[in-house]
């Protein structure tokens, strides 16, 4: 590489380097609805992300869509934490799961709203399978009632994730000693799961 004229004569440049600053994310006190991240081996069975709501101004009801990745993890199951109210979960098309709350009452308290419950997929890849929040133009959102009349609060939405870890082999235990002649076989199981792996000794 270089720059050159059009006799293709080197030319002398100095480069300077750029750099790109990332800042932290500033806290704020905007009311926010957050999937949680949780970390799990593979062979795990029941995988609880919560949803949780911050900096509450008080709500009578909301209703979100919720989209996982279907190639690592099964939705077994979805549950509404709050007491009292009236709850829906439904499965729109083109959408995981969506939950729905209402009540007379307003819900003014910061914590765990809903829980969703996963298992893996067979054999699924390692990485972080994540989990967003959805909302449906015209169906969807937070609110509250002012003076008997149904406003929409604004909440952010934050994301999560289930991180699938590598398996958690074991030691390796040969199945068929290699000799002088031929190769061998050895093999080694995930101490979460039933996954085997085999390889070859060389002989």
């Amino acid at each position: 590489d270089s720059f050159y004229d059009s006799h293709e004569h080197d030319i002398a440049v100095q480069t300077v380097n750029g750099k790109v600053s990332i800042a932290a994310l500033q806290e704020t006190n905007k009311p926010s609805v957050n999937v949680g991240g949780v970390s799990v081996n593979f062979g795990a069975t029941d995988i609880v992300v919560p949803i949780t709501v911050k900096n509450n101004p008080g709500f009578s009801g909301f209703s979100f869509c919720i989209n996982y990745d279907a190639s690592r993890l099964v939705l077994e199951s979805t549950n509404i934490l709050l007491d009292g109210g009236y709850k829906v979960i439904g499965h729109p098309e083109g959408y995981g799961v969506n939950i729905a709350w209402t009540s007379t009452e307003a819900y003014t308290e910061d914590g765990t709203i809903a829980e969703l419950h996963f298992s893996l997929t067979d054999d699924p890849n390692s990485g972080k399978a994540y989990i967003n929040t959805a909302f449906r133009d015209g169906y969807d959102s937070f609110y509250g009632f002012v003076s008997g009349t149904e406003q929409d609060i604004a909440f952010d939405a934050f994301d999560g994730y289930v991180d699938v870890s590598n398996h958690n082999f074991g030691e390796w235990i040969v199945t068929t000693p290699a000799t002088c002649t031929t190769t061998g076989l050895k093999t080694r199981t995930c101490l979460d799961c039933s996954k085997t792996e085999t390889a070859v000794i060389l002989k």
